[in-house]
């Protein structure tokens, strides 16, 4: 036959020169199996020895076993369905195309294609393939495109990618696999905005050394990626309080995008004289870089002071020196300035201790 290779036997030659009653001997060969060999998955086989007029014949049937057989290549693209903004969303979907290639020489059968990320809830959808899944019977070679659906969660978008690995097998093949990781363009915006106002606790319509300004820092997240550790701070506001603390554990995207914090600030004389305050504060998320936020609180100022004239002379009867004495009173919210004295009745000699005067103080001139 083409396929028969040499024939050896243990003895060292064939023909066996010599094999006495009752003696054997072991001969072995190769036979390079042919595609009808494949596709018959057995090979039937039949030897013959002789001996001058004596024959024998032996047979013996081999099963060939399936090559084995299927490889599956699984690609993901984001659809970008709902705003077509090209960032990814949490119910936006990736759809996935799943190649199944029979590299068999046999047709496989019952091929099931799997992906627990597609068919396991909370996304619970198939995989469909153009004649069935399972694909009922691959041949030799051939390819089925099959697809799937995966809808984004809040998770996925949150770490920017999707991996997970599907799998095919069929009866009479080997289980393949294949994973695919589909990137995900990612949002991450937010504003901080902060706002003060000033508390009058006194209720008298004016700024006094520490009254209060209540500061309220509003933390937005106007992307798509949740917010983590968003730490809020401000160089004047010793303690900000935030729900949940601070620095806030999570802000989610839209609707539930907001958190507002509040710190107090207590005034001080140097900040009623500049009749406001500026401050800024800061957001520091995980995800991001921080930004901050100003704001001016006006303070209501109301400068005021009095002067009380004096003398010990009650009574003139002839020319005299009068001697005067002013009592100045800061009767005001505001430290007083380069304060000047002057006197109609004065010889040029009015001088008073200090040209400045705190709010409440006096000073004789």
């Amino acid at each position: 036959a083409p396929n028969r290779g040499t024939i050896s036997c243990n003895s060292g030659t064939n023909p066996i020169a010599s094999l006495a009653p009752g003696e054997s001997d072991t001969c072995t060969a190769a036979y390079s199996i042919t595609a009808a060999d494949v596709t018959a998955k057995i090979r039937d086989n039949t030897a013959t020895a002789t001996s001058g007029a004596t024959s024998a014949t032996g047979s013996d049937t081999v099963v060939l076993p399936d090559a084995p057989g299927l490889s599956m290549v699984k690609t993901g693209v984001f659809q970008d369905d709902t705003t077509a903004d090209g960032f990814a969303q949490a119910g936006e979907t990736i759809v996935y195309t799943f190649d199944v290639t029979n590299l068999g020489t046999n047709p496989a059968t019952n091929v099931a294609v799997t992906d627990p990320l597609i068919t396991a809830a909370p996304n619970s959808k198939s995989i469909t393939c153009p004649s069935s899944n399972p694909i009922l019977s691959l041949a030799a070679g051939a390819t089925e495109q099959c697809t799937g659906t995966y809808k984004l969660t809040q998770a996925d978008v949150d770490l920017g990618r999707v991996a997970n690995t599907a799998f095919a097998d069929g009866d009479n093949t080997e289980q393949t696999e294949d994973q695919s990781v589909v990137i995900l363009d990612q949002n991450i915006t937010w504003t901080i905005k902060k706002d003060g106002m000033f508390q009058d606790e006194n209720k008298d319509n004016l700024a006094q050394p520490a009254e209060t300004i209540l500061y309220t820092f509003e933390i937005e997240n106007t992307g798509f990626v949740t917010l983590t550790n968003v730490a809020v701070s401000d160089p004047k506001v010793a303690t900000i309080n935030c729900p949940g603390g601070n620095p806030i554990p999570s802000i989610a995207p839209a609707p539930a995008a907001t958190v507002q914090c509040t710190g107090s600030y207590a005034i001080t004389q140097a900040d009623i004289d500049a009749d406001h305050v500026d401050n800024t504060g800061t957001g520091n998320p995980d995800q991001s870089a921080p930004q901050d936020s100003s704001t001016t609180t006006p303070l209501p100022q109301s400068p005021a002071m009095t002067i009380v004239k004096s003398s010990a002379t009650s009574e003139v009867t002839a020319p005299v020196t009068v001697l005067y004495s002013y009592l100045v009173t800061n009767t005001g919210n505001v430290t007083l300035t380069t304060i000047a004295l002057t006197d109609d009745n004065d010889d040029d000699d009015l001088s008073c201790p200090a040209t400045t005067l705190a709010p409440g103080a006096n000073m004789t001139c």
